[in-house]
Order: structure tokens, then sequence, then C-alpha cells
């Protein structure tokens, strides 16, 4: 289908600076997402001035993310030597960590952090996550060390980023 040119698709469009062109503009000119989103270079946030969750509470969140992350390896290991579905197997696991750790960053997010990853940063975060864990599933028949390297990962960037103030990267709707 050959669409018609340009100079005639312009008076369809709404008028400049009206919202509606703004909101389609935005996500057309938005930058590809890519590997550097997956730990966005977000400014440290002046301890001074923002309450940074308390270290007993990360220590806490830490040692609970670190038993939901064994719990989902285990499952998925028994299925690997049962000889399971091991793509499956992986997004269960991968799903499990990811939806925990979205679940229970929330208590740890910060206004200050939240105002700063709020839209396009969050999103392409959270796509740039979502991507690598499709890849990772597609790659776990033949590397199924890959699910353990990718939720290692996810678990220190949501430590790292809450420890920051930043959990609103990976927390569910804050």
């Amino acid at each position: 289908m050959r669409l018609p040119p340009r100079q005639l698709l312009l008076p369809l469009l709404p008028a400049e600076g009206c919202p509606a062109m703004t909101a389609h503009l935005s996500v057309l000119r938005a930058p590809p997402v890519t590997e550097d989103h997956l730990f966005p270079n977000l400014p440290d946030l002046d301890p001074r001035m923002v309450r940074l969750p308390q270290a007993q509470l990360l220590a806490r969140w830490r040692k609970t993310a670190d038993a939901q992350l064994e719990t989902a390896l285990s499952d998925f290991d028994k299925v690997l030597l049962d000889g399971g579905d091991v793509p499956g197997a992986a997004r269960d696991a991968i799903d499990v960590v990811v939806h925990w750790a979205r679940d229970s960053t929330r208590s740890l997010s910060t206004p200050e952090g939240t105002e700063i990853v709020r839209g396009l940063v969050r999103q392409q975060a959270v796509a740039a996550w979502h991507a690598r864990s499709e890849e990772v599933v597609e790659r776990a028949g033949h590397d199924p060390d890959a699910v353990d390297r990718h939720l290692r990962l996810f678990v220190g960037m949501s430590y790292e980023a809450a420890a920051r103030g930043y959990a609103a990267i990976v927390a569910r709707a804050v």
C-alpha cells in the first residue's frame, strides 16, 4: 500500500501546540530502547535533603529478595533436571522474581526519585528488562545459567536503585 505524500497528510494532523499532537510527537520521537536503559545514569540524591530507605529495611528486603530468587531458581532447576519445558520454567522463574520485586519495592520509593524516573526513563527501563528477559527465555534451553545471571542482575539492580532512592524504576505503580 502506498501512502499519500506528506503534504496531503498535514491538514489531517491536529494544529501545532495541541496537547494531542504533542503527546503523539513525544511518542514518535522517543529514542529506541537499548541496553543502557537497564541501568539508567541517574543523579545521586542528597541524603541530607531526601529521606532514603533505612539500611535495616534495605538489608531485610535484600535477604527476602535472595530467598525469593533461590526459590525461583530451585523450581527452575527441578524442571531442568526432570527434562520439562525449560523456556516455560525460565519464564515462570523470571515472572516470580520480577513481580515480587515490583510489588515489594513500592514501600522503598522516595517522592524525589519517583519524580525523576517518571515517564520515559521508567518506561525504557521496564522495556529493556522485559526485552532482556525474553532473550533469556529464548536461550534458556541451551544456556540455563542465563536465567540465574539475569535474575541476580535484576535483583542487584533493584537493590541498588532502592538504596539510591530510585525504587520507582522497578516498583509497580508507585
